[in-house]
């Protein structure tokens, strides 16, 4: 199996059962996200989208800092505050895929290696996200 964040093969089991565990409890996330009840600002959450997805070609060259940063971050984090989990779960993953074909960056040597990477972001982003809005209703 392809190391999850690179792209030389891990033998160690250790990593292996950490990374199932991850994409396990990101199913889980998503499934809780799906049965929570909660109807989103429809026009609130199509504008975060949209801005989020045009937000990961932009990038902020930070002084003293080699590497940019997208622009899609605060507009993710805007859903997390204003939307049920499943709508800001929506505008996180879709931004964060965006951003992993920008053609901007760096592809990688396999095809499958980049599918794992997208799939293990999305699991642990429904982990963050259903944190992250369960933490708001407290």
């Amino acid at each position: 199996m392809s190391r999850l964040l690179g792209s030389s093969i891990v033998t160690s089991p250790y990593r292996l059962a950490l990374d199932m565990v991850v994409l396990a409890l990101g199913a889980t996330s998503v499934w809780r996200m799906i049965v929570l009840d909660g109807r989103p600002n429809w026009t609130a959450f199509s504008v975060l989208l949209l801005l989020a997805c045009i937000g990961t070609r932009m990038r902020l060259h930070l002084p003293g800092l080699e590497n940019s940063i997208s622009l899609w971050f605060p507009f993710g984090f805007a859903a997390i505050l204003e939307q049920p989990p499943w709508a800001a779960f929506v505008v996180l993953s879709t931004a964060g895929i965006f951003d992993r074909i920008n053609p901007g960056r760096a592809l990688r040597a396999s095809q499958s290696a980049a599918a794992i990477e997208a799939l293990y972001f999305v699991a642990s982003t429904a982990l963050a996200t259903l944190a992250a809005t369960s933490a708001r209703k407290s």
